[in-house]
């Protein structure tokens, strides 16, 4: 969804979303496998995530099975 901001076929849509999470009508649940993937996606995603206040961020830690299926 992060990376549909910069798209511009969904640029429009993720952006809308994006600003349901900043303000907190919708909560943004990451992984902690998403947020690796972030950090490997380079600093324009990890500004984009950083505009989110915590208090609207949910991080989930990865089962050992989800790992696997990875």
């Amino acid at each position: 969804m992060i990376g549909g901001c910069f798209d511009i076929e969904f640029k429009v849509h993720s952006l809308a979303l994006f600003e349901e999470f900043k303000t907190g009508i919708k909560r943004l649940l990451l992984s902690d496998l998403v947020l690796l993937e972030l950090q490997r996606g380079g600093k324009a995603a990890m500004q984009k995530l950083a505009e989110v206040p915590a208090r609207y961020k949910t991080e989930v830690k990865s089962t050992v099975k989800a790992v696997k299926e990875c």
